[in-house]
């Protein structure tokens, strides 16, 4: 038996969908920016990333599959088959019980290493407080980019705690 729930990794799956999509729309931003994607095409990348996120947040929050099929068709902007009890409450409530797991861990931790928008790491912690990225000592790997795309590592310093920061030299390409 796991020694956590199946709402923490609920949670866990969740979190990290969500930064990987939040990732990907900041990418097709700075492409947008330097005129590689006309504004057009990144509008609607950027749409359907954000319907993504809300179809990823019905699987992990919403008990009912038909209230989840109705509430994704409802964000994507399609009519839904019958009426729908508003989502925005219950959306916000599973929000903000997203950032916590049920033992009070954090579920995401973000590190700002520089002044640039984009210049941070989120990692989401895994729901298992025993799993070896959430000792510390563990190194996380992360990459970003696109302008220079960068390659580093965090040290966990403390459960939930990420703030050593350093930059893989090597392996930039």
């Amino acid at each position: 038996m796991t020694p956590y729930p199946t709402g923490d990794y609920k949670k866990y799956i969740y979190a990290q969908g969500k930064q990987r999509i939040s990732r990907i729309r900041e990418i097709i931003a700075a492409l947008e920016s330097s005129n590689i994607c006309n504004i057009e095409d990144a509008q609607d990348l950027d749409s359907l990333l954000v319907n993504v996120v809300y179809v990823l947040w019905c699987a992990a929050f919403v008990d009912d599959h038909r209230q989840a099929d109705d509430c994704a068709q409802w964000r994507i902007g399609w009519p839904p088959t019958h009426p729908v009890p508003d989502p925005k409450p219950d959306e916000g409530r599973a929000l903000e019980a997203a950032d916590t797991y049920s033992d009070g861990r954090p579920v995401t931790t973000t590190f700002r290493h520089g002044d640039a928008e984009d210049e941070y790491v989120t990692h989401v912690w895994h729901p298992d407080p025993l799993h070896p990225d959430n000792r510390p000592g563990g190194v996380i790997e992360f990459s970003q980019g696109p302008y220079p795309f960068r390659y580093g590592v965090v040290l966990v310093t403390a459960p939930g705690i990420i703030d050593a920061y350093k930059i893989d030299e090597e392996a930039l390409p």
